[in-house]
């Protein structure tokens, strides 16, 4: 049973830090992309 657990919340923490990683990732992109837009006229 506390094994289950563990696994299960070892997933979730993996899945939750997988999608922030993925959500800085984009996020930084198009923030640099404004960042070039605007010093670009």
């Amino acid at each position: 049973m506390n094994r289950m657990v563990g696994r299960v919340a070892a997933s979730a923490i993996a899945f939750a830090s997988r999608s922030s990683v993925f959500c800085t990732l984009t996020s930084g992109c198009t923030y640099s992309g404004n960042i070039s837009r605007t010093s670009w006229p």
